[in-house]
């Protein structure tokens, strides 16, 4: 009658090990679902945040692009008017010719000093987005790389560094000619990937 007992005794403690494993397992299993999910979703936010801010900035800069060719259509048009009367007034001999090489040199050099002017303000304008634009990408990568606690405290160092120079690349750039030196030369943005893109920005 013991021996039946500590049988039964035995059986049972295998049968609850066993239950107990199938527990633990389920629980690590929904633990590893549940991570997975968290892993998605925030990388699906990071996708969707990069996607916003890359194209805020990019309509951002068409607009920019636009006000910009707006002033400079307007300056043109005025002081191609200017032109055009003394071109008459000359034509017509109601000016001499070197009144009208005067007046037209006064012309010419103030149609240069607003074309500059317009140009400094635009490139200005122009580097302060492209500051903000490494700024937020850069937030957004190291949001990225926190996804993987393994790998980020060697990639953030180097994603804050990396953006730290960037920041120091566009802050150094010099206006010349109607825009920015180097990356900004054309008065355009610093293109490329950002770093939640895999890229260098």
């Amino acid at each position: 009658m013991l021996q039946e007992k500590l049988d039964a005794t035995k059986r049972y403690s295998k049968e609850y090990k066993k239950i107990q494993e199938q527990i633990a397992n389920s629980d690590a299993k929904i633990a590893d679902n549940k991570k997975d999910q968290q892993v998605e979703a925030l990388n699906f936010a990071v996708d969707i945040a990069t996607t916003i801010a890359d194209t805020t900035f990019k309509i951002m800069t068409n607009n920019l692009n636009r006000e910009k060719a707006i002033q400079e259509k307007s300056i043109s048009d005025k002081y191609d008017w200017e032109l055009t009367t003394l071109d008459r007034l000359l034509s017509d001999k109601q000016i001499s010719q070197a009144d009208y090489d005067g007046k037209k040199l006064i012309s010419d050099t103030k149609r240069k000093e607003e074309e500059i002017d317009i140009a400094k303000e635009f490139a200005r304008r122009e580097k302060n987005m492209a500051k903000a634009q490494a700024t937020i990408n850069g937030a957004l990568a190291i949001t990225s790389a926190w996804i993987n606690p393994l790998t980020a405290p060697f990639t953030i160092p180097l994603i804050i560094a990396t953006t730290a120079a960037q920041l120091a690349v566009i802050e150094s750039q010099q206006f010349a000619k109607g825009g920015l030196l180097e990356e900004f030369a054309d008065g355009g943005m610093v293109q490329g990937k950002s770093h939640a893109q895999g890229g260098e920005l």
